[in-house]
């Protein structure tokens, strides 16, 4: 009987309510069962599931949470997690909150769900707290601290815990301490199964990348190029806004992309480490000063043209608008332009007919005037006497060359003002586009289609007022050209 059923059969017996020495007396001779201990054991398991519960759903919160802010560089630790210390973790979840919600009389003794956590226990503990921690130690790595923070200690920390939580539980003790070594050559034998599992799928996905990568390589480095690689098509759709192209450049590139950048460092002798580089990307791109750059954003490439000049690359993808890379020399990097989609839908052949604001004879701009060549628009891409340049919107323009000072380039008002002289009133701003012509973008000009792009007006976008021509207009019309 319990103790309730004890004290009512005591005053049924004596008719009063036993005395403390009594009851104690009778406790100690098992007269009862004192059911307070076992209610007390109660709430202590129910704290313990808890806590199992809790961590479990931590880990794989963590866990999700680094394949989704994916990092190449530790996709074979992300592989070996997925099929070992996941679905450990997932059994614990649901282990744990069947016993939060029923508590059982006792602690489960299953020795095998032991094992499966000694398993992720071991992997966390090898993979990450000591090969991730030495790589932060011994500097290995350019990840910032806050990531060696959270790569090394906050993710392993919730399965150390939930791996003590059970050494903890009473019923454990006998696991415990009874073949104690046998199990660990259990938990290393389950292991040494999992890694070649682990290190197949791991081949398989570097494979799978690699081919990517290569395929993506000859995309971006399809067309014939000058020696400084201004032009990168990164799809069919996709350019690089740069002038100095020239079909008659004909050299051969050899170009390697590297995974990682510790790999790209190492092997171009490169002073500057991740962080810096970072950095100046947001120096340079005054836009993106406040976006969070992420490794995966980056990719390394090393160019090497016919006379062995490298030029060591870093290109960051925000999105599919947004490329931007630098060019590293020693300890600082030169700054490249943004990569955007097209921005016009120019096309067909157009030839120069009429200068204004000239200051030389009119015979003298007849005479240059037809001189000029035809010039073929095909979306953003101009070419002329067989050289190629490309359009860029006014804004993209001003953003990829902010080291010019914008206060000696015309501006948007300045330019419709020029438009109005012709008796062109300019409704959309975004039709303002630029021709970029090398590194220097005060050689540029501006252009601007006008009566359905039939007509294009160009003059000089650098602001020169010490320059006669400074305002000059250069109209253009679309012909039809003879087979």
């Amino acid at each position: 009987m319990n103790e309730k059923e004890w004290i009512e059969y005591f005053e049924l017996i004596h008719g009063r309510k036993p005395k403390p020495e009594e009851f104690s007396q009778a406790l100690k001779n098992g007269e009862f069962i004192d059911d307070r201990g076992n209610k007390k054991s109660n709430i202590g398991r129910k704290k313990y599931y808890f806590a199992l519960l809790l961590m479990s759903f931590i880990s794989l919160a963590l866990y999700v949470y680094t394949c989704i802010d994916f990092d190449p560089g530790l996709s074979f630790l992300n592989i070996i997690e997925g099929i070992t210390v996941a679905p450990v973790l997932i059994v614990m979840l649901i282990f744990g909150l069947r016993g939060f919600i029923r508590t059982p009389k006792q602690f489960f003794k299953s020795k095998i769900l032991f094992l499966l956590v000694f398993l992720a226990f071991s992997i966390e503990f090898v993979m990450r707290f000591l090969l991730l921690g030495s790589s932060a130690i011994f500097g290995w790595t350019d990840r910032d601290i806050s990531r060696i923070l959270f790569e090394v200690i906050l993710m392993p920390l919730p399965v150390f815990i939930t791996f003590f939580l059970l050494l903890r539980m009473k019923h454990l003790d006998k696991i415990v301490f009874e073949s104690y070594f046998k199990k660990i050559i259990v938990a290393l034998f389950v292991i040494c199964v999992m890694l070649p599992i682990g290190t197949v799928s791991f081949m398989y996905y570097s494979y799978q990348n690699s081919f990517e990568q290569q395929m993506q390589r000859k995309t971006w480095f399809s067309l014939r190029v000058g020696v400084e690689l201004e032009k990168w098509e990164f799809t069919s759709s996709y350019k690089l806004h740069k002038s100095g192209i020239d079909n008659e450049y004909d050299n051969n590139l050899d170009y390697t992309s590297y995974s990682s950048y510790s790999e790209f460092k190492e092997e171009n002798n490169i002073v500057l480490s991740q962080k810096e580089i970072i950095s100046d990307f947001k120096k340079n791109f005054k836009e993106i000063k406040d976006t969070r750059i992420k490794d995966k954003d980056l990719k390394f490439i090393l160019i090497q043209d016919e006379d062995n000049n490298r030029y060591s690359m870093v290109f960051l993808k925000l999105n599919k608008n947004q490329i931007y890379y630098l060019y590293i020399f020693d300890k600082q990097t030169l700054p490249g332009i943004l990569f955007t989609p097209y921005v016009t839908n120019l096309s067909g052949n157009y030839k120069i007919n009429e200068v204004f604001g000239s200051k030389t004879s009119d015979e003298e701009n007849q005479r240059k005037i037809s001189n000029f060549p035809v010039w073929e628009f095909s979306h953003d891409k101009v070419i002329s006497n067989k050289k190629t340049r490309y359009l860029m919107s006014y804004e993209q323009a001003i953003s990829s060359y902010n080291l010019y000072p914008n206060d000696k380039l015309k501006s948007k008002e300045a330019i419709i003002e020029l438009l109005k002289s012709r008796g062109y009133q300019l409704k959309d701003t975004n039709n303002i586009y630029v021709l970029v012509e090398g590194y220097d973008i005060s050689r540029s000009f501006f252009i601007v289609p006008v009566e359905n792009r039939n007509k294009i007006f160009m003059g000089y976008l650098r602001n020169d007022s010490s320059n006669e021509e400074n305002n000059i207009l250069i109209q253009l019309e679309k012909i039809q050209l003879k087979e």
